[in-house]
């Protein structure tokens, strides 16, 4: 029991001793490197068959898409569209003219 309580205790110190020891993460012009952690790995970066909730963060960074959404109040913005109407009320469509 008492070898549990130090062994934990350790840990918590060792855990804490790195935390506030790290220095904090950025790019800079010195090494213009960004490093990032993400919980998962993305299942694929075709646009067409990404499925994931993890995909999505990857995908939005790399590939632009036709519309962007405002995000106070959702609405769609163009993106690669240069303008883009709502064609029908009864079946969700639009059409879209693109950019050049």
């Amino acid at each position: 029991m008492r070898l549990r309580k130090l062994t934990a205790s350790l840990l918590l110190a060792a855990a804490f001793a790195t935390t506030v020891a790290a220095p904090a993460a950025f790019a800079g012009p010195d090494n213009n490197i960004a490093v990032i952690g993400v919980g998962e790995e993305p299942t694929t970066l075709d646009p067409a068959n990404g499925l994931s909730g993890g995909d999505i963060h990857f995908l939005y960074t790399v590939y632009d898409r036709l519309l962007d959404f405002d995000p106070a109040t959702l609405e769609p913005l163009p993106m690669l569209a240069e303008s883009f109407e709502w064609t029908n009320e009864d079946v969700p469509s639009s059409s879209n003219s693109v950019r050049a």
